[in-house]
């Protein structure tokens, strides 16, 4: 289940809505509205910048950029490979890399690999 980040589990976030965050970069939230774009064309629905309402194993609880409903994969837009890391293991997630050079993704690969 999710929610609206920081808020109780009555804030649900509502399916197929488009929302954004301005701690983000431009270029991590266009590749966000593209995702849910054409997650909408196939008719499969999302939500964005939802808050899981279970903790991790860190007993924190994580925002997702974009959770696709059908069927159930969590989408993180990442534009630091150092960061993306921190998905490392975790089945559900999928990283998209975003401006990566050919220099980063290799790192990655070999951090997630290794």
């Amino acid at each position: 289940m999710y929610k609206t980040p920081n808020q109780t589990n009555i804030y649900k976030r509502k399916v197929n809505g488009f929302h954004f965050s301005a701690a983000n970069t431009f270029e991590h939230e266009l590749k966000k509205f593209e995702l849910g774009f054409e997650l909408l064309k196939t008719g499969c629905k999302f939500l964005m910048e939802a808050e899981r309402t279970k903790k991790d194993g860190n007993g924190k609880r994580r925002i997702v950029d974009l959770v696709q409903l059908c069927p159930h994969i969590e989408w993180e837009v990442e534009t630091d490979w150092r960061r993306a890391l921190r998905f490392k293991g975790d089945g559900l997630v999928r990283v998209v890399k975003v401006g990566w050079s050919e220099s980063d993704l290799k790192k990655y690969l070999g951090k997630v690999k290794g």
